[in-house]
């Protein structure tokens, strides 16, 4: 069925959009189009509801030009047979730009607060004594934003600011070691670009359809309001 774009009357489902490529289809969701088009393999769609990773349901078969196993995203506002790299731009509940920066600057005190005083009393009080705030601090940096961020999706920053990161595949914690990547993709890319990349990735969600940095595209992870 060929369905045009002022139609008003037509039940949310997938439907041919007129002028859309020949064999492709996309979702209406009874008011607008929601998501690009999408070639059809096979003659069952999943249902309205249906969005997840895997191989789906016999009854509900893959969608799209893509082999089954591939992944999709999930999350509030994120229409079925979105694929993961595309689903955090209709994602509904993306944080700002000014919430992700007050919670890097949270998590950046956290992180350097403790190891500048330690510096300040091993200087003029005792450098065994300093030595160990020092290294208390870096702990404490660690617990925060590697830890307690990759199990519970929310460092100190990110409570403050009323935000988490999540995996744009499951909607969940993204785990320590994507956090942990999260790091050193940005630190190890700066390195061999002269800081370009560290500037550009901070930058990036200002004008991203997503809200993302690029380390998140790579990661496939977004910061949402929690």
């Amino acid at each position: 069925m060929t369905l045009g774009n002022d139609s008003t009357t037509q039940p949310p489902g997938w439907y041919y959009a007129e002028g859309d490529p020949p064999g492709s289809q996309r979702y209406w969701d009874g008011v607008q189009w929601i998501g690009g088009p999408q070639r059809v393999m096979g003659s069952a769609h999943p249902s309205p509801g249906y969005v997840g990773v895997g191989a789906p349901h016999s009854s509900q078969r893959q969608y799209g030009q893509y082999p089954p196993g591939t992944a999709f995203g999930v999350g509030p506002g994120v229409p079925p047979g979105i694929l993961v790299k595309e689903s955090a731009k209709y994602r509904t509940d993306r944080a700002s730009y000014g919430q992700r920066v007050g919670a890097w600057l949270v998590d950046a005190l956290v992180w350097w607060s403790p190891f500048f005083v330690g510096l300040l009393i091993a200087g003029g009080v005792n450098e065994v004594l300093g030595a160990g705030v020092v290294v208390v601090s870096l702990f404490t940096g660690i617990a925060n934003s590697l830890v307690l961020q990759g199990v519970t999706s929310r460092s100190l920053g990110k409570r403050v600011m009323g935000t988490k990161l999540v995996g744009l595949e499951t909607n969940g914690d993204p785990g320590i070691g994507t956090v942990l990547l999260r790091f050193i993709i940005p630190w190890g890319f700066s390195i061999f670009s002269c800081q370009i990349y560290w500037l550009l990735d901070v930058l990036w969600p200002l004008w991203d359809d997503g809200g993302e940095r690029i380390t998140d595209k790579i990661l496939k992870t977004a910061v949402v309001r929690s």
